[in-house]
């Protein structure tokens, strides 16, 4: 099974989390043998990024068409509490509204999901 950056930078942040200093190195070690055995040392650069952001906070991402207006940022920030550190990503395929993603979860309220929802409806 196939697993992707987010899950092991997930396991290996859960792991150093509690580590003892003594354990810290081990389970480094450890966690490089199990990339090794997945064949997904390739993934490094990206899990080493993703347990940095996992380290410092938590982070969301705000994907949207065009720039939001500071204010929405505030309000979309504010939702999250300071829990999360809410990103803006401008993705010109989301056509309007915006996509919300947070850990394992997406909330679609673009107007391109709309759209494929709808194709998904009357296509039966």
């Amino acid at each position: 099974m196939k697993y992707s950056a987010k899950h092991y930078a997930r396991a290996l942040s859960e792991s150093l989390r509690d580590a003892q200093k003594e354990e810290f190195s081990i389970r480094i070690k450890t966690f490089f043998g199990i990339l090794r055995k997945h064949r997904a040392l390739k993934l490094l650069p990206s899990i080493l990024k993703i347990v940095e952001e996992l380290m410092q906070g938590k982070g969301a991402e705000a994907l949207v068409a065009k720039k939001l207006p500071q204010k929405t940022l505030i309000q979309i920030q504010k939702l999250f509490g300071t829990e999360y550190i809410v990103k803006e990503k401008t993705v010109p395929e989301v056509l309007g509204g915006m996509v919300l993603m947070w850990d394992d979860w997406r909330v679609d309220g673009s107007v391109r999901g709309k759209l494929q929802k709808l194709k998904s409806h009357v296509g039966k």
